[in-house]
């Protein structure tokens, strides 16, 4: 259940990077994808930290989100912040919250991704009836038709 979660939280956030504001460039989206990828291979892994730990199940008094992700988690995983007293787990309550900034790291790497290839790849004017940017078919009063050269030599 905490792998489709975390699954539909990446994807959720791709579409809300994605749909922002202008329309995405397929290069862009790419990388978009590709960043989201990554975070759900570093999120879902088994980092090896539960055999590390003695093979100690999740405690049952977490939900069962951040009780399937006690182990995993990038860059911080709930057993991070779980107390331990007698050789045994007893959460403290911000175990959950160690997820949700998992998800702030993803959202914060899409936006500024995504900021920077906009401000990288955008043209130098974002005039649409500027010079460097002619609209076919509308007159910029830089460009002359061939009539208007006819006309002035005549």
């Amino acid at each position: 259940m905490g792998d489709l979660f975390t699954i539909a939280a990446a994807v959720a956030a791709l579409a809300i990077v994605a749909r922002r504001r202008r329309p995405i460039r397929p290069g862009v989206a790419f990388l978009l994808a590709l960043i989201a990828g990554a975070w759900l291979w570093a999120n879902l892994r088994d980092a090896g930290w539960q055999a590390e730990w003695g093979g100690e199940a999740a405690p049952a008094e977490l939900d069962p989100i951040t009780r399937s992700m006690f182990y995993r988690g990038w860059p911080l995983s709930p057993f991070m912040f779980c107390l331990m007293h007698g050789l045994r787990f007893h959460p403290v309550g911000v175990e959950g919250l160690t997820l949700a900034f998992d998800w702030l790291v993803l959202l914060a790497s899409l936006f500024s991704t995504r900021f920077a290839c906009d401000r990288l790849l955008v043209p130098v004017s974002t005039d649409p009836y500027s010079v460097e940017n002619p609209t076919p078919g509308r007159k910029t009063g830089n460009h002359r038709d061939s009539e208007d050269t006819e006309t002035r030599e005549k």
